[in-house]
């Protein structure tokens, strides 16, 4: 990510986002896996959902997923 949102920064997002996927195969769905890391940096769970399909989108596209 080349900017940060709404005072977090690039390397928080991308963290949170890598995070977020490690968890993902423990969790029933994406955002299962996103909610926990949102109250850790002290935010909603739309922050890492937006940061997530950011980062996500190219590889989703080719792959034709979509976001549980």
């Amino acid at each position: 990510m080349s900017r940060a949102t709404k005072g977090f920064s690039p390397d928080l997002c991308g963290r949170a986002v890598r995070v977020a996927g490690g968890h993902r195969s423990d969790r029933a769905s994406d955002r299962a896996a996103l909610t926990p890391i949102a109250g850790k940096i002290g935010c909603t769970a739309a922050g890492p959902r937006r940061w997530w399909c950011r980062e996500e989108a190219p590889t989703k596209r080719a792959s034709g997923a979509a976001f549980r």
